[in-house]
């Protein structure tokens, strides 16, 4: 059995909280994930940053959760992790189609930021902004 968690972004801090979701936007923390963090308590995060944990850890040990930006290790895809009406999916980032990819062995993916915020620090969002602009770059090229 998978773990039901949470994570949304509290605007205010600047960081994520990670727990269960409450009515009215809003996530109750149970543990502080990182030293430094919000604390324990309940928070109001933006809407558009909540995400459901998959159960899967990437490479790295790394909770993938909806809205995730991962990609493959041993490849040069990237996907968004998506729910849609049948599960957790994959759907390609930069990519015109409407092609879902159920799913990859977990351990064959990175999570290299998440969709709201491209990364959880301004270091780590400087360096999906990095990647980001090299596959635009690429595909460019490669329509032309």
């Amino acid at each position: 059995m998978r773990d039901i968690e949470f994570r949304g972004y509290v605007a205010d801090e600047e960081q994520f909280v990670y727990g269960y979701l409450m009515p009215d936007n809003r996530i109750y923390q149970t543990y502080e994930p990182r030293k430094g963090c919000c604390g324990i308590g309940t928070f109001s995060v933006v809407p558009e940053s909540i995400g459901q944990y998959t159960g899967c850890r990437d490479v790295n040990g790394i909770k993938i959760f909806e809205n995730d930006i991962v990609k493959e290790v041993y490849g040069s895809r990237y996907y968004q992790v998506i729910y849609d009406k049948h599960g957790f999916a994959l759907d390609p980032v930069f990519v015109d189609t409407h092609f879902y990819q159920t799913w990859i062995n977990p351990k064959r993916l990175e999570v290299i930021g998440n969709s709201y915020t491209k990364g959880e620090g301004k270091d780590e969002r400087e360096k999906t902004d990095n990647v980001f602009k090299r596959i635009c770059r690429y595909i460019r090229n490669v329509l032309r």
